[in-house]
C-alpha cells in the first residue's frame, strides 16, 4: 500500500472532527476556500448578512446537520463533513510536500 492510499485510509478512519482539522489545516496550506464549519459556528460567521442574502447563498442545507460549507457556488450542510472532501486531493499534496498538515497520523505514515 502507498503512502497516499495509507493516508486516504486514515483520514477515512478518523473522527469527523479530525477530519475537519486536517481538511481546514490542508485549506490553509493551498490557499484553498473549502472550508468547513460546525453548525454552532453558523449565526456568528454569517451575522453581517441579511436574511434576504443569506438565502439567496443557500444551495442544500438543513439546520440539523452538523457541519457546513460556504464556497462560491454557496452554503450547503451536510452531517458527513466527508461529503466535502478530496481526500485523494489532500493525500497527494501530503505525500508529494511531506505536510501533515498537523495531523499526527500523517506524520506516522509520512515517516515510515
Amino acid at each position: 500500500m502507498t503512502k497516499e492510499e495509507r493516508i486516504i485510509e486514515a483520514l477515512k478512519n478518523s473522527t469527523s472532527i479530525d477530519q475537519v482539522t486536517t481538511w481546514n489545516e490542508y485549506q490553509d496550506g493551498i490557499r484553498g476556500d473549502a472550508y468547513i464549519s460546525r453548525m454552532e459556528e453558523f449565526d456568528e460567521l454569517f451575522s453581517h448578512l441579511s436574511p434576504t442574502d443569506l438565502l439567496l447563498n443557500i444551495n442544500t442545507f438543513d439546520i440539523r446537520d452538523r457541519y457546513f460549507t460556504c464556497t462560491i457556488w454557496g452554503i450547503d450542510s451536510s452531517d458527513d463533513p466527508g461529503d466535502w472532501m478530496d481526500f485523494e486531493e489532500l493525500a497527494a499534496e501530503a505525500a508529494e510536500r511531506n505536510n501533515d498538515f498537523y495531523d499526527s497520523k500523517i506524520r506516522e505514515i509520512l515517516n515510515s
